[in-house]
């Protein structure tokens, strides 16, 4: 358990550096080995670029804290529980990635964007002649069990990620480096999305 929550502080570097988690927002969590319903996820709070192995707190799916200690939870805990108890990922990572942030925008009455014909479906399990990769989009909500189940409903069991709109994307996966992968491929396909809406208005996904 150590060594995924080292890669999952290394994460957060990596994360911080892409400006991915701006000021202190963000949360990272990881499945604690042998245990399918027990998580650990980032305290509220303090840049998620700086994280020690000491700035997890202790979960049971369910939203039941098994952490005596002082530091606050993250209030989007609640989305990661939800996400644990269908899918019992690995790792979660979530960031506000400029381009997907801006692309869930765009596309968020819509509920989805779809992507074909780009190499880099394939880091999403897509690997398929024509295969199409529909990112989920939900609206962003105040309201952190509505944004939670939002974010449970539109998700796809074949699809490691679920972007809110001007908020920015949920990420998992088998392992922390699954959950770091998806999330990269998400803003790289988010910028290329971008740049054909910025270059001539539409998007032929």
């Amino acid at each position: 358990m150590e060594e995924e929550v080292s890669l999952l502080v290394e994460a957060g570097r990596k994360m911080g550096a892409r400006n991915w988690v701006p000021a202190t927002s963000g949360n990272l969590s990881v499945r604690r080995e042998g245990t399918p319903t027990r998580y650990l996820i980032s305290a509220s709070g303090g840049s998620k670029s700086e994280l020690t192995t000491e700035d997890f707190l202790l979960f049971e799916v369910g939203l039941r804290r098994l952490d005596a200690r002082a530091a606050k939870s993250s209030a989007e805990t609640a989305v990661h529980d939800l996400l644990y108890a269908r899918y019992a990922p690995g790792a979660i990572l979530h960031g506000h990635p400029l381009f997907a942030t801006m692309v869930a925008q765009r596309f968020v009455n819509e509920g989805k964007v779809t992507v074909t014909g780009w190499e880099l479906i394939k880091a999403m399990g897509f690997w398929g002649e024509g295969d199409v990769l529909t990112l989920p989009i939900v609206p962003n909500h105040g309201d952190i069990p509505t944004l939670a189940q939002a974010v449970l409903d539109a998700s796809r069991p074949d699809v490691g990620a679920v972007l809110v709109a001007g908020h920015g994307v949920y990420a998992w996966g088998a392992r922390v480096a699954d959950a770091m992968r998806h999330l990269e491929a998400v803003e790289y396909l988010s910028q290329v999305i971008w740049e054909h809406l910025r270059l001539d208005g539409n998007w032929p996904g």
